[in-house]
């Protein structure tokens, strides 16, 4: 079977205005994790870390509306306590989509806190 190819001159496609990403309000995050932890407790899970990147982000743009687009991030999330959101220096102030959870600003070596 021989196939032939040609090569042809092609303009560039005419590509419209990039859109606006759609506004969530911070309640339909709040009622995500609530019905989040609700399943871990049926389930008896105890403690969930969600992890996010690049590539594996779904998880994470649910729950909170991050979406990670230079470093990891992780999500820990207890019954027990507040959400613990934890994002690199590159990500602290893009992680502002993540309206359902408190901020807690790390120093440097990420282990004490800082006003």
């Amino acid at each position: 079977m021989n196939k032939t190819f040609r090569l042809i001159d092609a303009d560039w496609p005419d590509y419209a205005a990039a859109q606006a990403l759609p506004f969530r309000s911070a309640d339909i995050y709040r009622r995500r994790l609530a019905a989040t932890r609700e399943r871990m407790e049926r389930t008896g899970i105890e403690t969930l870390v969600v992890y996010a990147d690049r590539e594996h982000f779904g998880t994470m743009v649910w729950l909170t509306g991050f979406d990670p687009r230079f470093e990891e991030a992780l999500l820990v999330i207890r019954h027990d306590r507040p959400p613990l959101f934890v994002v690199g220096n590159d990500a602290r102030d893009i992680s502002a989509p993540a309206r359902c959870l408190r901020p807690v600003k790390c120093g440097t070596n990420g282990s004490r806190p800082f006003p």
